[in-house]
């Protein structure tokens, strides 16, 4: 079956998108991954992470059949202030399919990050082993309180908490200034290298997405 079908009827039969289902293990870095079948599995990015990244301008992807490393950069995501997030992969495999609502609608990364918002379709043989080294729970919902005290921290400002009802709320990212938004990326993207580094070392496929 066609892994772009695929992954719409696992997306399909899910309700909501605000909740991460049942299954997701997630990477420190800020992303997730679900198995869609024993070899196939869905990558994606956290609501902390779409939410820092701030309004989008475009998305930049590997492009189909590229292989990807764990732990290495995957997309990247460039607002329309000009700044640039990567992400890390938070399995390796070789990249299937690319999620073609994104393209079009990056305002679905906000509506549903952990379902309709996936990012990519990834294949490989071991993805069980890989998922053992992951986190069971969404680490960003259950240390809210404590991901914004270390921003108070990092900024050494008083700091207006970015959630509501403990959620992190859209576009936080796009309140802070360049140098404040930086020193955040470097605090809690570590492994996403610098904004000209990263997915530009992949064979990527730039992606202009409209803004809401």
């Amino acid at each position: 079956m066609n892994p772009v079908r695929m992954a719409e009827m696992v997306e399909s039969a899910d309700e909501g998108g605000e909740i991460p289902p049942a299954g997701v293990r997630f990477h420190p870095g800020h992303t997730w991954v679900r198995l869609v079948s024993m070899d196939l599995a869905l990558v994606g990015s956290t609501r902390f992470a779409v939410s820092f990244a701030g309004t989008l301008a475009g998305i930049s992807l590997p492009g189909e059949f590229t292989i990807l490393r764990r732990g290495n950069p995957a997309w990247t995501f460039t607002s329309t202030a000009g700044r640039r997030l990567s992400q890390v992969s938070p399995v390796g495999g070789q990249v299937l399919a690319v999620n073609p609502v994104i393209q079009d609608d990056p305002g679905g990364l906000h509506r549903s990050p952990y379902r309709a918002g996936w990012m990519l379709c990834i294949r490989s043989p071991d993805l069980l082993l890989q998922m053992r080294n992951l986190l069971s729970r969404e680490p960003d919902l259950l240390g809210l309180e404590r991901l914004c005290k270390r921003m108070v921290s990092v900024l050494g400002t008083a700091l207006r908490l970015p959630n509501v009802d403990g959620k992190w709320s859209p576009f936080f990212g796009d309140d802070f200034d360049a140098e404040e938004w930086e020193s955040l990326r470097r605090e809690f993207f570590p492994g996403s290298g610098s904004p000209s580094e990263g997915i530009s070392q992949l064979e990527t496929s730039p992606v202009r997405v409209r803004s809401n």
